[in-house]
């Protein structure tokens, strides 16, 4: 529902996890609506985790679709093939991403914490210990593969990556 909530218009709503969530393999909307063309566009609340996991999303997108450039997503474990994140313009901190990471668009950013960084986005202090793999079949794609984000614009601080990468070659 919080999902919903956040997309609904309510983009600057604050929540805390109070235990482990569990999906089992279900798909779920994404919230933190990305456009294009508007900057301030995406989750501008404070999302923390609390050290609580969340698991077994369907998909292959992150737990928040876009962070905005006052959002703070923080102290997640994640084990989603998505990461924390497709998008962020904020701030995202203590997160750690467990399992896989796995893509087969074309022209993409994949990540274990955010897929694309874009101008006044800090990751701090987040780990990924997930494999990142991408495997499209198109030809002379662009793909940009990282263990903390795909690209950034922004900055990275104090982070560590122990999973793989790998895309499927041409």
């Amino acid at each position: 529902w919080f999902a919903q909530f956040v997309n609904a218009g309510n983009s600057t709503a604050n929540a805390a996890l109070t235990q482990n969530i569990n999906f089992n393999g279900k798909a779920r909307t994404a919230f933190g609506i990305y456009d294009y063309a508007d900057n301030n566009s995406g989750y501008n609340g404070t999302f923390d985790g609390r050290g609580f996991a969340v698991t077994g999303i369907a998909g292959e997108d992150g737990i928040l679709d876009c962070i905005g450039p006052d959002g703070v997503v923080k102290n997640i474990i994640a084990n989603v093939n998505g990461g924390i994140a497709n998008t962020s313009k904020g701030l995202v901190e203590n997160c750690l991403v467990a399992g896989s990471v796995s893509t087969s668009a074309n022209y993409c950013s994949s990540a274990g914490i955010v897929g694309r960084a874009m101008t006044g986005n800090t990751v701090r202090g987040c780990v990924n210990n997930a494999a990142i793999s991408n495997t499209t079949n198109s030809y002379a794609s662009t793909l940009s593969l990282g263990g903390i984000v795909g690209y950034t614009y922004g900055t990275v601080e104090n982070c560590y990556n122990t999973g793989s990468l790998s895309a499927k070659q041409d």
